[in-house]
């Protein structure tokens, strides 16, 4: 941790402790990621190839769970109504309510945009080729800083990325839904490598980093008082999406009888 003390004017550079359990995860990680590259990932790529045609296009389909634009196109689309209705209301909780709802789609958008923007520099970055070149040419390794060439964007995955990002900050808002966010957003990110675009490292990193970088806009959004408030060490909705909630459970119940309150089945 490099931090500058203003009072004597000096740089303090202080290393993290062995006991920081994020410092351990992180070298493990990285560990990880390295054993996969060396020695399991032209091996899978390998056997996922000799899967059936089937199997091949039937998870061509599964794969587009993981494009961004179908989420932020819809995002997009929903954002103008949002910010129409409430400009259209006076003060009062009907428009709060509609304020965090703009904030909370702007929140998802930040949390997929932002987080694919930053895997796209680092596919250039790191520059790794796609498991096509391993099987045309025989090609398997990086050319770090090779932006232009799509053959050489392979870590991390942008589709993972956005899989595993979206299914966590949802989940942020159904937190009862989460398992099965996580397993439908797995499944995408397994795609990747059974159809041969990715190898299994770089779905790994692209998750890890869409999963991180989601993490931490929540705790920059509860700073500024958006979206979450934070309580006793624990993050929930704050007051409007909160009273939201309460309102969306109760016309469920009425109209379609789906149990509200403590022991409902809705978050």
């Amino acid at each position: 941790m490099i931090r500058f003390n203003r009072s004597t004017r000096t740089l303090i550079i202080k290393l993290p402790s062995w006991r920081d359990r994020r410092w351990v995860a992180g070298l493990l990680f990285v560990l990880l990621v390295d054993i996969l590259v060396s020695f399991i990932d032209r091996p899978l790529a390998e056997a996922m190839r000799n899967l059936s045609d089937e199997t091949h296009a039937a998870l061509q389909v599964v794969t587009h769970m993981g494009d961004s634009k179908y989420i932020l196109v819809t995002l997009v689309l929903v954002l103008p109504f949002l910010f129409a209705a409430r400009q259209a209301l006076e003060e009062g909780s009907l428009r709060r309510m509609l304020t965090w709802g703009v904030q909370s789609v702007l929140f998802l958008f930040v949390a997929i945009a932002g987080s694919g923007l930053f895997v796209d520099f680092l596919k250039g970055v790191v520059g790794r080729t796609r498991p096509k070149l391993w099987f045309e040419a025989g090609e398997y390794g990086f050319a770090p800083f090779t932006f232009a060439a799509h053959d050489f964007n392979s870590m991390p995955s942008g589709h993972s990325n956005t899989a595993l990002a979206f299914a966590t900050a949802l989940g942020f808002f159904f937190p009862r839904l989460r398992p099965y966010l996580f397993i439908g957003a797995t499944v995408a990110a397994s795609s990747r490598v059974i159809i041969g675009a990715h190898y299994l490292s770089d779905v790994l990193v692209g998750g890890l980093i869409g999963v991180l970088t989601t993490l931490w806009l929540r705790q920059y959004v509860t700073r500024k008082g958006w979206v979450f408030v934070r309580q006793r060490g624990a993050y929930r909705l704050a007051a409007p999406g909160y009273l939201l909630g309460i309102k969306l459970r109760g016309a469920l119940w009425r109209y379609l009888r789906i149990p509200d309150g403590a022991r409902g089945r809705l978050p």
